[in-house]
């Protein structure tokens, strides 16, 4: 939550920090469209796959139909991160002790990665953080 707000902020002060969310948002316009994915902000026309193969962007491309706006983008990458939180306090708790867990989750919930990656704008390695997070043990 604290993810989605920091950047929902950001982008209505006009801060965002880079490029990408723009680009990102056009692929992802275009494929809601259902249009080869495209970004014209690196030139007009220019086919995206041909520099940044990341198909996975598609998934978004229903939420962006329904609320185009680059803000679908910054709340899908918050939940993406956070979302990511909970196999890792579950792990954790499993093996060390709910307190423990609980610790060991909210430290990597403020980690220095997932704050890099939150204050990047938008990133599709975003989809990646919930699949690389361990799967809780089994009992």
């Amino acid at each position: 939550m604290l993810y989605a707000v920091l950047a929902v902020s950001r982008w209505a002060r006009y801060e965002t920090m880079s490029w990408d969310l723009g680009i990102f948002v056009q692929v992802v316009d275009s494929y809601a469209h259902l249009r080869t994915p495209e970004a014209d902000l690196k030139g007009p026309g220019f086919d995206i796959l041909g520099d940044h193969f990341s198909p996975v962007l598609a998934l978004l491309a229903p939420l962006y139909r329904l609320w185009p706006s680059p803000v679908t983008l910054l709340l899908a990458q918050s939940v993406l991160l956070g979302w990511s939180v909970h196999p890792v306090t579950s792990a954790a708790a499993r093996l060390l002790g709910r307190r423990t867990g609980l610790l060991i989750g909210a430290a990597y919930g403020m980690s220095w990665g997932l704050q890099k990656a939150a204050d990047f704008d938008f990133h599709e390695i975003a989809f990646a953080v919930p699949l690389i997070a361990p799967p809780s043990p089994p009992p």
